[in-house]
């Protein structure tokens, strides 16, 4: 028998996280159920931007916010169901190889595994963002259009996409782990997302504080870049990540 020697340095924290994270995200890539919804998001993609731009008989230019609507719009649901799935599956994958309690004997915080969880889910999510607007470049460069807004792929990740993907995220792990049963934890993410707006709207209820993951919408132009409501936008993007990090926080306490 190999000889095993303790360490409790200072790195050991951060050690365990990096592996927390490798292991939850190859989990993650290597999944049939990703490949699968990868492939099926990249199908609507390419069916929406090969039809062109045209309105009203006119066709457009694939510029590059016209470019980003075409991918938020194929890639919104899929990226939801990838949030889902994955935040059930990260939980509730060691304890149906009964190990969890082995992992549990071993000196790490619970919270430390959690936010490894939570970023594999949202580095994914960054990782099928990148690819679609690789593919998205690719089409523009085929269609003989070169003045691409390659900053405005990246202004749209972190402005828009990226505080969703951690709130989101957050939030689903959260109610895995406190639901403590996998499927029922599935039903209760899907209902949150559409039945507590029509609980809002019944009781005649109308704000973004209380519509999980709301913003004001964030409208690009050339004329005059996000507009004005781009600070509410920002604001309200803090309060949706605060609040993820909150809800991770209780989860850590109950895992």
């Amino acid at each position: 028998m190999p000889k095993v020697s303790t360490r409790f340095s200072k790195g050991l924290g951060w050690l365990q996280f990096w592996s927390f994270f490798k292991d939850a995200n190859r989990s993650i890539v290597k999944s049939t159920v990703f490949k699968v919804l990868l492939l099926f998001c990249v199908f609507l993609l390419v069916s929406d931007i090969a039809n062109g731009f045209e309105y009203f008989g006119l066709k457009s230019y694939p510029i590059t916010y016209k470019m980003i609507d075409s991918i938020t719009s194929a890639s919104s649901l899929f990226m939801m169901i990838t949030i889902i799935f994955f935040s059930g599956e990260l939980i509730w994958r060691d304890r149906m190889a009964n190990i969890d309690e082995v992992i549990g004997t071993t000196p790490h915080h619970s919270l430390s595994k959690l936010m490894a969880q939570l970023l594999s889910i949202v580095w994914v999510c960054i990782l099928i963002y990148a690819f679609f607007a690789l593919l998205a470049i690719g089409y523009q460069f085929i269609e003989g259009f070169t003045q691409i807004e390659y900053s405005l792929y990246l202004t749209e990740l972190l402005y828009d996409q990226l505080p969703t993907f951690i709130f989101m995220a957050s939030l689903h792990l959260f109610i895995q782990v406190t639901v403590n049963h996998r499927y029922l934890g599935y039903f209760i993410s899907i209902l949150s997302l559409f039945v507590l707006d029509i609980l809002w709207t019944i009781l005649d209820i109308e704000s973004r504080m209380l519509s999980l993951g709301s913003t004001p919408p964030l409208f690009y132009s050339d004329m005059n870049s996000y507009g004005p409501g781009f600070t509410g936008a920002m604001w309200f993007n803090l309060y949706w990540v605060l609040l993820g990090f909150l809800l991770l926080a209780i989860a850590g306490t109950l895992v």
